[in-house]
């Protein structure tokens, strides 16, 4: 699935309303919106053995995302110079969104001050930075699957459409001892996860690497691994004491 075949680039929502709302559109006086952020960089972990002409990679992961936006308002007599001010500031990171999109990347504005330049006092051109310190762009829409009378040992099969690895919300009612296994579609293994010392349930965040109780008290310390699941068809299996009910919720992530 195409997430920016419908993206309209002349208006982005930010913090929750429209440039459009404030007169303005992407573009500038002498062209276009020019670049769109296609990768960010990478860093890598590496070492090269004495005496050896190969570096070994041992691990990787993605840079914070720089998203550079020109901007033109029409009229600066009537944008309220001061209300586009307390839109763009971002002490927090907020969704931002292309109109017409599905995915949407948190950002905060670069610590840079902008300045709007004008000509005649009309037009105002200023070109903005947003700073994506988690890279990746998430869907909108939540993707929920509810399992009922779960049984042990028995493969699920649920669909990632993403083009990247999700980090899930799993919620189990079980007593005990829980043990998750992620397999992809050639049902080879990708995790395993233990959980120990259960009553009544579990629920699990892998995104902020968050482990609780049904009632939300903390269970960190009995989780060994948190589980991804991988791109395209997976499956999921639960192995343990009385479980009854599984919930598996993530939204699509997208590099």
């Amino acid at each position: 699935m195409n997430k920016l075949k419908k993206g309209e680039y002349m208006d982005f929502n930010y913090k929750g309303r429209w440039l459009s709302e404030f007169g303005g559109y992407v573009g500038s006086t002498d062209g276009g919106f020019r670049t769109f952020s296609l990768l960010p960089s990478r860093s890598y972990v590496t070492e090269k053995p004495l005496g050896s002409n190969k570096t070994i990679v041992f691990a990787s992961s993605l840079d914070p995302r720089t998203i550079v936006i020109p901007i033109v308002f029409e009229d600066m007599t009537e944008i309220g110079l001061r209300d586009v001010a307390a839109w763009l500031d971002s002490p927090e990171p907020s969704p931002l969104y292309f109109k017409g999109e599905d995915i949407a990347i948190d950002c905060v504005l670069d610590a840079q001050a902008f300045d709007i330049e004008t000509i005649g006092g009309i037009d105002g051109l200023v070109e903005i930075k947003f700073i994506a310190n988690d890279p990746i762009f998430y869907s909108m829409k939540g993707n929920k699957t509810t399992l009922t009378n779960v049984k042990t040992t028995q493969k699920y099969t649920i669909k990632n459409s993403s083009t990247y690895e999700v980090f899930p919300t799993i919620e189990v009612s079980c007593n005990g001892k829980l043990t998750i296994v992620i397999y992809d579609k050639n049902d080879k293994i990708c995790s395993t996860s233990v959980i120990t010392d259960i009553t009544s349930g579990v629920i699990i965040d892998c995104l902020n690497l968050d482990c609780t109780t049904l009632s939300g008290a903390p269970w960190f310390d009995k989780i060994d691994t948190f589980p991804t699941l991988p791109v395209g068809d997976f499956k999921i299996m639960f192995a343990g004491d009385n479980i009854t009910n599984a919930v598996i919720t993530f939204k699509e992530q997208y590099i």
